[in-house]
């Protein structure tokens, strides 16, 4: 308790100390009184945070079961807002919550041109590598379902 004490006016010293620096350096006028606001308001926060710390302390937070999502809906919806797409379906390979391989079932009669559909596979692998954290090597576009 007397270590937390400790730290605890220390911190409040160290903002007050860097309040009244930082407002030596403002130059006079509203800007002053905006700044001389910000700062106190800094200073307020440090000073009823172990309000908010005694509080969080003493929530209890209740064991959770590991649950698995089934990110496979969510990941054909994104497929499918994709232009050529629309009709596409989708597995999914994952691990718990970690998705190790995407595999996509494009619909034959609406694909684009094969120059336009590598851009759009390539922003689709990109999109779906970026927002799922899967190696684009892992998402495979299959003729066959």
């Amino acid at each position: 308790m007397i270590e937390w004490l400790k730290n605890y006016v220390l911190s409040i010293t160290g903002v007050s100390v860097l309040t009244l620096i930082a407002e030596c350096f403002v130059p006079e006028g509203n800007v002053k009184k905006y700044a001389s606001f910000a700062l106190g308001i800094i200073l307020s926060v440090c000073i009823i945070s172990p309000i908010f710390s005694f509080k969080m302390d003493k929530l209890e937070i209740p064991e959770h079961s590991e649950q698995v999502f089934d990110f496979t809906s969510a990941i054909e919806s994104t497929v499918q807002s994709v232009k050529g797409f629309e009709d596409a379906s989708v597995s999914v390979f994952q691990n718990k919550n970690k998705i190790e391989k995407i595999v996509i079932f494009p619909k034959g009669d609406k694909l684009l041109e094969e120059a336009v559909r590598a851009v759009t596979v390539e922003a689709l692998k990109n999109t779906l590598s970026s927002v799922y954290s899967v190696d684009k090597e892992n998402i495979i576009i299959s003729e066959k379902e």
